[in-house]
């Protein structure tokens, strides 16, 4: 029973971090949404327009696991999510997303702080534009998923500055999610 107590704990790692790597932060809409909302995010010094519109859920990561099943993706763990009951796949959803929720919490804290050092009244910025930093890429062949990251461009006191939101993923709905905030910078 070791044995497949150690084989369940490393498939518990792997799909931990293949949703982390991937799956991570969604948007309700496209790229375009997913960029102002970040932005309106900090602008009115509102964590929950981030949570709300730009982290994930325990469904949306569920609804893309099933995606992952039905296009019958390579990333899909079969082997762990057979062996787990429904409930235990639901649990393992709400902590994932709960896990990440805090992580998103405490990226969007340190970009605040970050800007704030660099000059930024988050509450005066202005959304200029976003652009994907290279043309986005399928994640695996036959599927419809695409990578990229996106630089959302804004304005503050005369200046403009960017930052990129990374490792993101847009969906076959249109919906994308983002693991995290990096690169603030001043243009």
């Amino acid at each position: 029973t070791t044995h497949s107590g150690d084989k369940m704990k490393n498939f518990n790692i792997a799909i931990t971090l293949f949703l982390t790597a991937i799956f991570a932060f969604s948007a309700n809409a496209g790229s375009n949404v997913l960029a102002e909302k970040s932005l309106q995010s900090f602008q009115k010094d509102n964590f929950e327009i981030y949570a709300k519109n730009v982290l994930t859920s325990a469904d949306k990561l569920s609804a893309l696991m099933e995606y992952a099943k039905k296009s019958k993706s390579p990333m899909y763990p079969a082997a762990l999510f057979e062996k787990m009951t429904g409930d235990e796949v639901k649990a393992f959803y709400a902590n994932r997303a709960k896990d990440l929720h805090k992580q998103g919490k405490e990226n969007w804290l340190a970009t605040k702080e970050e800007g704030i050092k660099k000059g930024i009244n988050w509450k005066k910025v202005k959304f200029i534009s976003y652009q994907f930093a290279k043309e986005p890429r399928l994640v695996f062949k036959g599927g419809e998923l695409k990578e990229a990251s996106i630089i959302v461009n804004f304005s503050n006191n005369k200046n403009t500055y960017s930052y990129t939101l990374d490792d993101c993923i847009s969906l076959p709905d249109g919906d994308w999610m983002c693991e995290k905030i990096v690169s603030l910078k001043k243009n």
